[in-house]
């Protein structure tokens, strides 16, 4: 007995998918399932869409409500210590790295990600695409090496200029980099750490000069907070 295979149609003048097979009876826990299952894969792409909306009226790299980092898309911004506890954007952050973020939009241009030399110091950063699946390989335990990475979208069809240490192609357009840098719980760790906070950089191609950039990220503004979280 052959298996029946659906094709998605491509567009709403194409065919759509048939429904159930007349007479299939659906329970309400059987039909309450799948509305779960909708919401549990959608969920992440609505998120990050919306997240891409809504940082897109910021006019610069800022704190939300003083605490959370948020940037324009393709742009970054970090915090130079650990998440305050006033922060409710992320339920459960680490405790003992500084954070960094940013929102995707790939279908504008590709992205330079700064990595600086952290030397023995953990980092790893955090690279999805819009269904929140990782698609670049960046962090000490990749033994990733210093210098300029690529992110592009799915369609994207150009060359990385010369000096780039590898391309990383997203399968959506939409995505988001959390950066996190191990600190001590020590005055003198917050001030060693700032050297290499100021060097994670995330801008778009056509910025880019080919040599890393650095930014001081203690003078950054502070907007208000439109929610209590997300």
């Amino acid at each position: 007995m052959s298996a029946t295979v659906l094709e998605i149609p491509k567009s709403s003048a194409e065919p759509q998918v048939p429904g159930p097979v007349p007479g299939t009876r659906m329970t309400p826990e059987f039909v309450g399932l799948i509305g779960r299952f909708a919401y549990m894969w959608a969920w992440p792409m609505v998120n990050v869409h919306n997240r891409r909306v809504m940082f897109d009226k910021l006019p610069e790299p800022g704190l939300m409500g003083g605490v959370a980092p948020a940037a324009p898309p393709n742009q970054l911004c970090m915090l130079t210590d650990y998440v305050v506890p006033e922060e409710r954007v992320v339920a459960c952050p680490n405790q003992d790295v500084v954070y960094g973020f940013s929102v995707l939009d790939l279908g504008k241009e590709p992205v330079v990600i700064q990595v600086p030399d952290f030397g023995d110091r953990f980092w790893v950063y955090q690279v999805v695409d819009q269904r929140t699946d990782s698609f670049a390989d960046l962090g000490k335990m990749y033994a990733s090496k210093a210098g300029l990475y690529l992110l592009v979208g799915p369609d994207w069809a150009g060359r990385a200029p010369s000096g780039f240490q590898k391309v990383f192609r997203s399968s959506t357009n939409l995505g988001i980099v959390v950066p996190r840098i191990f600190k001590d719980d020590t005055p003198e760790d917050t001030k060693a750490v700032q050297a290499f906070v100021n060097q994670v950089a995330i801008y778009p191609l056509s910025q880019s000069t080919g040599q890393l950039k650095t930014r001081d990220w203690s003078a950054v503004p502070k907007f208000p907070a439109s929610s209590k979280g997300q």
